[in-house]
Formats: structure tokens, sequence, C-alpha cells
């Protein structure tokens, strides 16, 4: 079967709406880099990047529960990068709301690379209203 880069997007977004890694997981390559703005080294390999987002997503989960912080990503394009399409991720909580770009990149029907970006900004994105699930 043949995937699109679309495909991807949706499941790395239900990734993050379900706080799950079993949407991707099967579906990044093995050489796969995880790459964020804050962080100053990138995540590199398949094996390394899963426990790193299940812990993330558990603490996530964590404060959830307790502050009753929300996460939520949404399809959407960015003018600045050519309509691409991406997805915004959400996080809010009492005090803000913060939001980030997802980029990825699609190698061989595999994503091969994802990155968390502040740059460009991901306020001027045009959201689908598609939060998928």
């Amino acid at each position: 079967m043949h995937f699109t880069e679309k495909h991807f997007l949706i499941q790395l977004a239900k990734s993050w709406n379900n706080l799950d890694v079993s949407f991707i997981e099967h579906f990044l390559a093995e050489d796969f880099t995880y790459e964020s703005q804050w962080v100053i080294a990138p995540i590199q390999g398949k094996d390394n990047f899963l426990p790193y987002l299940k812990s993330k997503f558990k603490a996530i989960e964590t404060a959830i529960k307790n502050s009753g912080m929300k996460v939520y990503a949404e399809l959407a394009t960015h003018p600045d990068l050519y309509e691409k399409e991406c997805i915004v991720l959400t996080q809010t909580s009492a005090q803000e709301s913060v939001s980030v770009l997802i980029v990825i990149e699609v190698r061989s029907e595999q994503i091969s690379r994802i990155d968390i970006c502040f740059i460009p900004d991901p306020e001027t994105a045009k959201l689908s209203g598609n939060q998928p699930n």
C-alpha cells in the first residue's frame, strides 16, 4: 500500500491526540531523526526516539491529571513553507497556551525525520480544523 505524507501526518497527530506511540511506531525509519529547535542534539534512531516519546507522553498524562493541561494536534499548512502540510501542536494550561509546528520528512514510505519548530511561527499556520483521533 502506498502512503502519502498526509497519511503519516494524520498518524502522528493521532499519536499526540491519544498520547500513544502505537499510531506511528511502525511508520518510523530505523535511521529516523527527531530534532527540536529547543534541544541542542537530535535524537537519532527509532529505538532511541520511541522510549523518549513514551516518556514524554506519560509526563503529559500526569500533567493533564494534576493540572488540567490539554494537548492537541491539528493538521495545517504553513505559508512560510510553501503551503507544506504540517501539524500545529498546542499545549494549554491555566497560565498559558503554547503552540509548535511539527514538520516531517518521508523517505521510502517511512517517516525519516520529525522537526519541532517555533520558527516559522506556528501562529501563522493555516489550521484545517482537523484534529485526528
